[in-house]
This record gives structure tokens, C-alpha cells and sequence, in this order.
């Protein structure tokens, strides 16, 4: 009797046996606020990371001069001596060269209202100094010491 030849199948791979990085998500207990307003993740974090140095700070701080691109407005003012704007940037509004250009535009023309008033110049922190807490912390420790 001749055996029946059987063509090799491929077999399914789980997608739990793929080679890639584990994602790990654990509640960080993150608000979606921060003094009362809305805000995004990296927002809360950078308020919770500046909080943490024992540091008062205002969160979306409106200016009052004319500012290109997006919003009148400071992500968060620190309230060191003297003190230290910071904004945040995300990976969605603020990827492209254009959007990069306005944003130093924009950094600029706070930079200069800033040093009227007596303030530091800009820091800017983006998304991947603040996927976690932890990173926010060093970032933050880094700007305000």
C-alpha cells in the first residue's frame, strides 16, 4: 500500500508568540486634568513631575501678545527664581518641519515677551521625555534642578 504524500501546511503563529517588546499598561491613576482644566497625558505628568520639586506652577498660562500658530497660550509656567516657562509637545501636533518651524516661531515671540516680564527662556519637552512618570520626573528634575 503506498503511503498518501501530504503537502506541509504552514502553521498559525499566535500573535502572543511574535518577537516583539511586551506593551505594558498600568493605571498610572492620570486624571485627564490638571488645576481644574483638561489636559493630556504628558501635560498631567509634567504638572504631577513639577509638583514633585515642591515648585508652584500655573498651568496654561494665557499671553497676551500675538503668537504664530496654534494657541495663546503656555503649557505650564514653573514658578522658580526667575521663573520657567515649559511647553509640551506631543507626537501628533508637532512632527513635521512645518509644524517644528512655527513652534520655534512661536517660542521665540514667548521668548521675547518672556524676558520682558523676567522670565527664563522656553524649555520644550516632547513626547519622549515623558512616556512615563519616571522619564517626566528626569526631565523635569533637568529644567528646574
Amino acid at each position: 500500500m503506498i503511503k498518501r504524500f501530504r503537502y506541509p501546511t504552514m502553521r498559525k503563529t499566535k500573535f502572543d508568540t511574535l518577537n516583539r517588546l511586551p506593551q505594558v499598561v498600568e493605571d498610572e491613576g492620570l486624571r485627564g486634568e490638571v488645576q481644574g482644566l483638561p489636559a493630556s497625558d504628558i501635560e498631567e505628568r509634567t504638572a504631577l513631575a513639577v509638583g514633585k520639586r515642591k515648585v508652584g506652577f500655573r498651568f496654561q498660562v494665557n499671553i497676551p501678545v500675538d503668537v504664530p500658530g496654534q494657541q495663546k497660550q503656555l503649557d505650564i509656567l514653573a514658578f522658580t527664581i526667575p521663573p520657567q516657562p515649559i511647553n509640551v509637545h506631543g507626537y501628533i501636533g508637532h512632527h513635521t518641519a512645518e509644524q517644528n518651524g512655527i513652534d520655534k516661531l512661536r517660542d521665540g515671540v514667548i521668548d521675547q515677551y518672556g524676558q520682558k516680564a523676567g522670565w527664563q527662556p522656553i524649555r520644550t519637552l516632547r513626547q519622549a521625555d515623558l512616556d512615563n512618570q519616571d522619564l517626566a520626573d528626569d526631565a523635569i528634575r533637568r529644567i528646574i534642578g
